[in-house]
């Protein structure tokens, strides 16, 4: 049987190298936590089917940090807030497993679209924050309660005003 490069990478990782002669089996548990253990086949078949979904992840990240290059590289990244260079960034990730992988995705398009609104709403929300501290009422201009207020004397009657009527 030959060796993955996951195979080989994990028993580098965990210093235990081959464990029957010049072979390991793919089914061989490794402890990565005490809690938790990870069997080679589970990361192989994750890494073939995003193999298979992605495309190669040498060629994908090639187009991803192009377009980080980019960003980085423009008048206004530095002026940019976190959350819309990291937006960016993830979008970016998501073009290159587009170009690299299956365009027809739609998860990944679905993903562009998400991370693009999280920034459209923050800007909404910073705008409508704005909009409010502009639009500060007039000082001699009715409190938004004060609309329920009569605007007839319909006050209650004091002792004095009673007594006059006995």
């Amino acid at each position: 049987m030959s060796i993955s490069l996951s195979e080989t990478l994990i028993a580098f990782l965990t210093k235990d190298a081959f464990s029957s002669g010049s072979e390991m089996t793919a089914s061989r548990t490794i402890p990565t936590t005490e809690r938790t253990t990870t069997k080679m086949s589970d990361v192989e078949s994750t890494l073939i089917e995003r193999g298979s979904r992605y495309g190669s992840f040498r060629t994908h990240a090639i187009y991803a940090e192009a377009f980080n290059g980019i960003f980085s590289g423009s008048p206004n990244w530095h002026e940019m807030k976190p959350d819309a260079k990291e937006s960016l960034r993830i979008i970016a990730n998501k073009i290159g497993r587009i170009l690299n992988g299956d365009p027809e995705y739609d998860d990944n398009w679905r993903d562009i679209a998400g991370y693009a609104t999280l920034v459209l709403q923050r800007i909404e929300d910073e705008q409508k924050f704005k909009s409010a501290e502009i639009q500060k009422p007039e000082p001699n201009s009715k409190k938004p309660w004060q609309h329920f207020i009569p605007t007839e004397d319909r006050s209650i009657p004091t002792n004095s005003a009673l007594q006059g009527t006995r």
